[in-house]
């Protein structure tokens, strides 16, 4: 069984910094910082400005300075406060528990700091990246065409990305937890399940916060939205938490949040924190420190929030950007939201634009695009003004689609004579038509949404496909594999997962959560739970004649009156 720990400080609130900002000399941020303070996080150096973004993590604190460069301040346990000398030209940053990673000019990222489970390890060949977020040992980064990247720890499924997740405009990790923002409001979360019921009304979103206990979303609005209420931690253990807004909170325009309470910052520069959690050992209720916002705080651009306190960004001088926004696409008559995110005096005064020239009428800090049309295809960008100067956006290409699919098949492995069901949700304005296939070509009579297979054969191994139109065009899904081998395994847990290439089997054994699978050439294949190494089969292992599970353990005997053993040796 496996707790979770309730972490001090964690990075929960991201800030995708923008590539067009002005001269460093104009920006002249500082920072306020309030809440348990067990690690001078909330000590905030003297002196600082010329300050763009903040990042609250565990029990430290990084800053962005107008010039690209990053400082960082607190506990330094795992080297998080000694910024790599070659890090230069950052345009975002995000810090985790004990790590952090910032996102460089040229859109490519850097991490460092404690790398348990491989957090600090950037994937290779990760580029064309214009936004992050750090969990407390995991890591997301948003690229340019609206894909998400995972990786670090996954105990909870926190870097399993939904498949076909695309059009994401922002990210956030939290505790156990990830959450992504489309284009049209939507909010998606994964992860632990204690985290993730997002409310099935909340459909207008334009940003969002992870937190260890709880999650958040900001409406177009400006209202804000909060969950769960409540956390069972363990099994054994039920937290009830105190996470909805106050009453008539509105005009927000940036949020985050900690382990369980919220921070929000209004249009008017205010700040608004609220939230509390009942004590596992106490039963008392607890109100943290991080909720007592400081008297006079004013003109706050960003708020950055972890563990148990806070730091916001307050802003002065000529605007900064804070926000790049991938390209886009929708579908005809559907609606998107497009957010400026920007730091700098108040009040700040924005202008959208389409193709370079002004959408008259169009400002406000959240671009609302309903109903939109196939003419609506284009570049969108936002000036920002103040009387010290202005800035201006990237641009966000935007293509209207006459259908999209919004649910592709998945790919299915089950045994012969099973049946198996492809699905496909299609958006449209109209009526869809739709056309099945196989291994590209077409099967006859298969024109609904859903394919049913009965009694699989062999022969049906292989790829699927379907064509969806209407009047207006023609959208093809992504091709999804069916494998039909001669195993079957049924219950509950990841031992029903099989692997696609699991064919040419002899013998079977099962363990715990678990299963093992002897195949004629006497390799041995694994699948399930890998809580003790049980599916961790040696590399060295051939020839083999049999083969046994139990509960965390294997064993293997070999065609030479040999064993191999593997998975739990806690008693030898």
């Amino acid at each position: 069984m496996k707790t979770l720990r309730i972490s001090k400080g964690l990075s929960l609130f991201l800030l995708l910094c923008g590539l067009g900002r002005p001269a460093p000399s104009c920006a002249q941020s500082s920072i306020s910082a309030w809440g348990v303070n067990v690690s001078s996080q909330t000590n905030v150096p003297p002196g600082l400005t010329n300050v763009v973004a903040v990042s609250a993590g565990g029990d430290h604190v990084l800053g962005l300075r107008g010039d690209g460069t990053v400082l960082a301040w607190g506990i330094n346990t795992y080297g998080q406060t000694n910024i790599p000398t070659s890090l230069s030209n950052v345009v975002a940053i995000a810090a985790g528990y004990s790590h952090n990673v910032a996102l460089r000019s040229n859109r490519t990222i850097m991490a460092w700091g404690l790398n348990t489970s491989g957090q600090t390890s950037v994937p290779s060949g990760l580029t064309n990246v214009i936004g992050i977020a750090c969990g407390t040992y995991h890591n997301l980064a948003l690229s340019g065409d609206g894909t998400v990247t995972a990786w670090g720890s996954n105990l909870y499924g926190q870097t399993n990305v939904p498949s076909g997740l695309k059009n994401v405009v922002a990210v956030s990790a939290g505790a156990i937890s990830s959450m992504a923002l489309r284009a049209d409001g939507v909010v998606v979360a994964w992860g632990s399940s204690a985290t993730t019921n997002v409310p099935a009304n909340l459909t207008n979103a334009v940003g969002i916060a992870a937190g260890d206990l709880l999650s958040l979303a900001l409406s177009a609005d400006g209202r804000v939205s909060a969950w769960p209420t409540s956390v069972l931690l363990g099994g054994h253990f039920l937290i009830p938490i105190t996470n909805t807004p106050p009453a008539g909170l509105s005009n927000v325009v940036t949020i985050a949040a900690g382990a369980a309470h919220g921070v929000a910052s209004k249009s008017d520069g205010t700040v608004v924190c609220w939230g509390s959690y009942t004590s596992m050992v106490s039963g008392i209720t607890v109100v943290t420190r991080a909720t007592n916002v400081p008297a006079g705080l004013s003109n706050v651009a960003a708020v950055s929030a972890a563990g148990n306190y806070n730091v916001a960004l307050v802003g002065s001088g000529a605007p900064v950007i804070g926000a790049v926004l991938p390209d886009l696409n929708a579908v005809y008559g559907s609606t998107v939201y497009l957010r400026a995110q920007a730091s700098g005096g108040f009040p700040l005064g924005y202008q959208w634009q389409f193709n370079g020239h002004d959408l008259l009428g169009v400002t406000d800090a959240v671009l609302a695009l309903s109903n939109v049309q196939l003419s609506q295809s284009g570049a969108y960008s936002v000036v920002v003004s103040k009387a010290w100067g202005t800035a201006t956006s990237s641009a966000s290409h935007l293509t209207v689609l006459p259908i999209a699919i919004t649910s592709q098949p998945r790919g299915i492995v089950t045994y012969k004579g099973s049946t198996a069901t492809f699905g496909v949700t299609a958006s449209s304005p109209s009526p869809v038509s739709y056309q099945w296939r196989f291994n590209g070509g077409d099967i006859q009579g298969a024109t609904n949404d859903a394919l049913l297979l009965t009694n699989l054969r062999f022969d049906q191994t292989g790829k699927y496909s379907v064509i969806c139109s209407n009047e207006l065009g023609v959208a093809t899904s992504a091709e999804a594999s069916l494998n039909v081998i001669s195993v079957a395994v049924w219950g509950g847990g990841s031992v029903t997962n099989l692997p696609p290439d699991l064919t040419n089997v002899v013998s079977l054994a099962g363990g715990l959560s678990f299963g093992l699978a002897l195949k004629r050439d006497g390799k041995v294949s694994a699948w399930g739970g890998d809580f003790l190494g049980d599916t961790d089969v040696p590399g060295s292992l051939t020839n083999a004649t049999a083969i046994s599970a139990n509960f965390y353990s294997c064993l293997a005997l070999r065609s030479d009156g040999t064993v191999s053993a593997w998975g739990n040796d806690a008693n030898g």
